[in-house]
């Protein structure tokens, strides 16, 4: 959430609609991913390429769950990089409107 605005992440907070791990009771999504050490061949590939695309130079864990399919991963990727790439909103406007519906269902992506 450290990419929104200053007075969305207020907003947010002040509905509680973000719940932490101990609000959920230790209930979550066990989904297996390939680590990043684990990585070799298309993995690997796909790994670096969301790396070099991202503003933090890591693989995110929403990604990561995809890793056992890399070749849906590279399409996922593509999609969203078309989905947010500007043209009547910006980037910046999709991430946005994107994160406050994430929190707003409750949703850690």
């Amino acid at each position: 959430m450290t990419s929104l605005l200053p007075e969305a992440v207020a907003a947010i907070q002040a509905q509680k609609l973000v719940k932490s791990p101990e609000e959920l009771n230790g209930y979550m999504a066990r989904i297996a991913w390939i680590e990043d050490v684990d990585a070799q061949g298309e993995v690997a590939e796909v790994f670096a390429l969301a790396r070099s695309r991202s503003e933090r130079g890591y693989v995110a864990d929403i990604l990561r769950t995809m890793s056992l399919r890399p070749d849906f991963l590279r399409a996922i990727m593509d999609a969203s990089r078309l989905h947010f790439s500007d043209g009547a909103l910006t980037r910046a406007q999709h991430e946005m409107i994107a994160s406050y519906v994430a929190a707003f269902n409750r949703c850690h992506y």
